[in-house]
């Protein structure tokens, strides 16, 4: 009869499944990352067919310590898409880097920085952590004494850390 009949069939959208949420450190350069495996939590196509899935932020570094929502995308060949949102929790769990100054010996009337060196601290978030002394004199300084110089850095996280740098006089 010269007639052609075609059947049409909408195809539903892909179902994009989220975990919960998900959190996780960042690393000693400061960045953390995660993949759609972790976000995913079983999407699915109801027609069976291919889709791929997304997300809009992978990579996550000191500016996104705290929660952060994620969107996973499944899309189709067919235009069609869902989305769904979990938070990310990035978190800086990393102490300062600190180390102290060699230890020392010194002539009796010096204690002074100058002579017995500074501590350096470098932090994976903190551009300048901060850094303090205390010191435990041990024996009399009137003719020979050791004192114990504890360093100590903390950064804008909470994270501490300490060294002890020993000087005899």
């Amino acid at each position: 009869d010269g007639f052609v009949e075609y059947k049409c069939i909408k195809s539903a959208p892909p179902s994009a499944l989220c975990v919960g949420a998900l959190s996780g450190p960042l690393g000693e350069n400061g960045f953390a990352s995660i993949d759609v495996d972790q976000i995913d939590n079983g999407s699915f196509h109801p027609n069976e067919n291919d889709f791929t899935l997304s997300l809009n932020q992978d990579i996550f570094n000191c500016e996104d310590i705290g929660e952060n929502t994620v969107v996973l995308t499944a899309s189709d060949d067919f235009g069609q898409s869902s989305e769904c949102q979990t938070v990310v929790t990035i978190a800086d769990a990393l102490a300062p880097i600190l180390t102290c100054p060699e230890n020392i010996a010194v002539a009796c009337d010096t204690s002074a920085l100058e002579s017995t060196g500074f501590a350096l601290v470098t932090d994976n978030c903190d551009a300048s952590p901060m850094l303090s002394y205390t010191d435990n004199v041990i024996g009399n300084c009137d003719w020979a004494c050791t004192i114990e110089r504890r360093w100590k850095s903390l950064d804008v996280q909470g994270n501490e850390s300490a060294c002890l740098q020993v000087i005899e006089r």
